[in-house]
C-alpha cells in the first residue's frame, strides 16, 4: 500500500513538474504586470480567479474579457499559484516594424539655411543678415501672411511693398524682424537668404497600429544637412524605399542606409 502511495505521489509530483515547466506555464510566468483582455491563457489545468468577481474559468476559454480593470490570480489546477496580473483594456497591440522607409517632412514655414550677398552699385549687401537673422531661424509669416513653402515665401517677399515684417522662431522662441528686400541684377527683390521648407531621407519604421494608422519611425531628431539645426516638421508622410547599399558605421562615425524612393507614392 505504501508503495502504491509513494508511486502515486511521485507520479503526481512528476505531472505537476511537467506542467510547471510547460510552455503554457512559462508564458504565464513571464506575463507583464499589466496585460490586456485579449491575452490568451487557453491551456488545461490553468485557473484564473478575478478580483471583485466570483467567476473561475478553467481549461478552454481563458481570455480575460470579463476581467477588465481587475486583478487576476492564475494558478495551476487551482492549487499552485503562478502569477497575479492586472488586466486593462487601455493596452493596445501594434505591428513591429524594422522595414526601411522613405521619410518626407515639411516644416511649418521655411528655415534659413544660408545667406548670400546681393551685388549693388555701392557694394554687396545682405538684408537678412543685417537685420539679425541667423541660420536655423524659422520664418512663419511675411506681413501677416502665412508662409506655406519656399515658393510662397519668395512670392511674398517679391510682392511686398516697402519692408517685410517677418514672424520667426529661433530655438522655439518667437520674434519679429523687419527686412527690406533689394533688387539684384535681375531686378527681382530679395532679402539674401537661402531657405528650405522640408527634407527627406531614408529611415526605419519602428511600429505601426493597423487599426488607427498611428506609427513611429526613426526614433531620433532630424537635423538640416547644412545648418545641423533640428528640423521641426509640421506635416509629412512615409513611403516605400529600396535600399541600394549600406555604409557600415565605425567608431565615432554613424552608419548610413543609401536607397531610393518616390515622392509621389
Amino acid at each position: 500500500m505504501k508503495r502504491i502511495l509513494r508511486a502515486a505521489s511521485a507520479l503526481f509530483a512528476a505531472v505537476m513538474l511537467a506542467w510547471y515547466v510547460s510552455p503554457q506555464v512559462y508564458r504565464v510566468l513571464h506575463l507583464p504586470d499589466v496585460t490586456d483582455p485579449h491575452t490568451d491563457l487557453a491551456a488545461p489545468a490553468l485557473s484564473s480567479r478575478y478580483r471583485n468577481a466570483r467567476l473561475v474559468r478553467e481549461s478552454g476559454d481563458e481570455r480575460l474579457y470579463e476581467a477588465t480593470d481587475s486583478e487576476v490570480a492564475i494558478s495551476l489546477f487551482g492549487i499552485l499559484p503562478l502569477r497575479t496580473v492586472n488586466v486593462s483594456d487601455q493596452i493596445g497591440k501594434v505591428a513591429a516594424g524594422g522595414q526601411a522607409i522613405g521619410v518626407v517632412l515639411h516644416t511649418n514655414g521655411v528655415q534659413i539655411v544660408g545667406f548670400e550677398k546681393i551685388e549693388m552699385t555701392l557694394g554687396a549687401v545682405c538684408p537678412a543678415a543685417s537685420a539679425g537673422l541667423k541660420e536655423g531661424d524659422m520664418i512663419c509669416a511675411v506681413n501677416g501672411e502665412t508662409v506655406t513653402d519656399s515658393e510662397c515665401f519668395a512670392a511674398l517677399c517679391e510682392t511686398a511693398e516697402g519692408g517685410c515684417t517677418l514672424s520667426c522662431l529661433r530655438d522655439g522662441s518667437p520674434f519679429t524682424v523687419t527686412v527690406t528686400p533689394i533688387k539684384g541684377a535681375d531686378g527681382v527683390p530679395r532679402i539674401g537668404a537661402w531657405v528650405r521648407d522640408g527634407t527627406s531621407g531614408i529611415g526605419t519604421l519602428s511600429f505601426f497600429d493597423p487599426h488607427t494608422g498611428v506609427f513611429a519611425a526613426l526614433g531620433h531628431g532630424v537635423t538640416d544637412v547644412d545648418t545641423q539645426k533640428l528640423i521641426a516638421p509640421a506635416t509629412g508622410f512615409l513611403t516605400k524605399a529600396t535600399i541600394l547599399r549600406v555604409r557600415k558605421g565605425n567608431g565615432g562615425t554613424a552608419g548610413e542606409l543609401i536607397g531610393q524612393f518616390s515622392l509621389n507614392e
